[in-house]
């Protein structure tokens, strides 16, 4: 797989708080995404930093959705399980 180019201004490296900022993600969610293995980022010294053309590649992509998928919490997923039951 070929790398796409990187912008010469732009960082090798960002912070999780960056990235969030980037995305327009919460801090939380960069932060699931890379314990999901979705987004992948490297622990330099006691910094946890994403790559950013990593980023640039998450973004670009359609993703599976992370954590709960309804927000409804779990007793909502069970009363819908037993009344489609």
């Amino acid at each position: 797989m070929k790398a796409k180019p990187v912008e010469p201004s732009a960082p090798v490296l960002v912070t999780v708080r960056n990235a969030a900022s980037l995305t327009s993600l919460s801090y939380r969610t960069i932060q699931t995404l890379i314990a999901a293995g979705s987004l992948p980022s490297r622990k330099i010294g006691g910094r946890r930093l994403v790559l950013y053309r990593a980023l640039l590649d998450f973004c670009e992509h359609d993703q599976p959705v992370v954590g709960r998928t309804t927000g409804r919490g779990a007793d909502a997923q069970i009363f819908d399980a037993q009344v489609s039951a």
